[in-house]
Parts: C-alpha cells; structure tokens; sequence
C-alpha cells in the first residue's frame, strides 16, 4: 500500500520506429497530475519514467492511455507500460543524477543548471534547460537535429522565427550565436512558464527574444532570415502556408520532427506550396531538412 510520501512511477518503453515521441507524449499527460519525467534513448528507442502521486490509479491510467494511443493512431503493441512505487526522500537530489550535459555537434552543450558552470564547457555553446518541466530537457534527437542543420546556414544578425517554440531552446541557441531578434511562437500556454525561466536561467533578455502564446496567423507578416519548425507533421503540414508568408526568396526554413520514412510525404507537401529542399539530414530514424522560396 502506498505511503504519503510515496511516488508512482509510470515506465513507457517504445518499441523501435515507434512514432511516440515526448511531443505527443504530453498530449495525454496535460490531464494528469505529472509531478516529473525522465527520458532516455537507447539503440533507437525511446522510453520515459514518469512520476505521479501515489494514489494515482493504475489501472485508470492504464486504460485511458491505451485508449489514447488508438485514437491518435499509434500502435499500442509498440508501447509497453510498467508501473511501480519510487520512495519521495531526498529526490531533489536523486533527480539531478539523471540529467547530465549533452553535446551536439558542432559546439552545443545541452546541460541543467547545477552543471552550467562546468570548465569544461569553454569555448562551447552552454544552453541552459531546467529539467522536470512540461517540455523535457531539451536532448530529443529532433532538437539537436534542428540545432545542427541551422548552423550550415545560419549568420550573426539574422531575425528568427520559431514556430511551436516549447522550451524555447532553439531561440536561445540562436540568441547566443548573434542573432538580431528571435520570436518563439507557441499556441500552447503551457510553455509560458518554462521557456521565460530557461531565458532566465541563460541570461537572455526580451529584447533578444520574444516568446508568445497565440497562433502563428495571430502576428503582423513580415518575413524573417531564418524560420525554425520543429514539429510533428501533423502540427506542421497545416502550418506550411502560414509559414510561407513569413519568408522572403533569401530566407531558409529548417523543418525537423518527422520520420525518416515520413520523408517523401514533407518534401512532397513542402514541394507544393512553392518550398525547394536545399539541403537533408538524419539522425537516427528522424529526418530533416532545410528548405527555401523558388
């Protein structure tokens, strides 16, 4: 029986080419009382240590995410689910051990605040991620994806567009590599919060970045040098022709979050509303590219 002290402790393992991902994964935990996640990647696949109060009912759980998964259109054979109970003391300290620096290429480090002073980081770009919020750390494979590709064609001074910014991580990353201006656009308001106190935590200010809860169509059109979509592709599909208006024939777009074998499909739907690929990468099974005006 559990304790008042007490935590569940909810483990979703992937099975590979499973198309959950922590995006879609929050879709379904924004109705439950999260009180933290851990992921982690291992030869392909993804699983998530997800922690409630311990009078959470198992089997309630249990049955609204299988149900969930089928209406999404996700196959619940490639999740599994396993529950058990995690004592509550000392966990802010035990919490911390699970989060340490990331690197990606070319020169990112990804790394919580207890680790940003760390010598080794000389001569890194240092991006600073609260762990535990509703948006992860910041080291999904799609993230550091869009923070590689962006970097063959980003310039000091460029304004920024940031379509479904979440933590705000790829804004920060361009803040600090010089850019004017960046806006994050979100239109979930879970956000707000979370990527006001990774600015915070980076010592970003907001005449370098702008974050806003609202629709994308909600802003005056003016275009940007460099607009970032890191999203799944249903989210970004019906965004492309919004997205559009924001590009001028010199801007580039980076467009990550979407499976390799989800490829032809983007390219295809990017291809029709004027958009030509100028350049592709991979990492793993997710694809991406960067596009531009013809």
């Amino acid at each position: 029986m559990p304790v008042e002290n007490d935590w569940l402790c909810v483990e979703i393992e992937c099975r590979k080419h499973s198309q959950l991902t922590s995006e879609r994964l929050w879709e379904f935990l924004a109705e439950w009382d999260v009180l933290g996640i851990n992921e982690s990647e291992a030869e392909g696949a993804t699983s998530w240590k997800i922690y409630l109060p311990a009078q959470t009912s198992r089997e309630n759980f249990h049955t609204a995410f299988q149900e969930w998964l089928t209406q999404t259109g996700l196959d619940p054979q490639s999740v599994t689910v396993g529950f058990g109970l995690v004592p509550r003391e000392n966990w802010n300290e035990k919490w911390k051990q699970f989060f340490v620096p990331v690197h990606v290429p070319p020169d990112y480090v990804i790394c919580p605040p207890w680790a940003a002073d760390t010598n080794g980081f000389r001569g890194k770009v240092s991006l600073i991620i609260e762990p535990g919020m509703a948006f992860g750390t910041g080291t999904h494979a799609t993230t550091q994806l869009c923070l590689t590709m962006l970097r063959t064609v980003f310039k000091a001074g460029m304004t920024v567009l940031d379509v479904g910014t979440g933590s705000g991580i790829l804004c920060i990353a361009c803040a600090k590599l010089g850019a004017k201006w960046c806006l994050g656009v979100d239109n979930d308001p879970l956000i707000a919060e979370n990527a006001a106190l990774n600015l915070r935590l980076n010592g970003i200010s907001s005449e370098q970045v702008s974050i806003a809860v609202a629709e994308l169509s909600a802003f005056r059109v003016h275009p940007f040098d460099l607009v970032l979509c890191n999203m799944l592709p249903q989210h970004l599909l019906p965004l492309v022709p919004t997205i559009k208006q924001f590009l001028s024939l010199h801007s580039f777009t980076v467009v990550t979050g979407f499976l390799e074998a989800e490829r032809r499909e983007i390219e295809e739907a990017l291809s029709a509303h004027g958009l030509r690929v100028a350049a592709r990468d991979c990492l793993g099974e997710w694809g991406g590219c960067i596009v531009h005006l013809v």
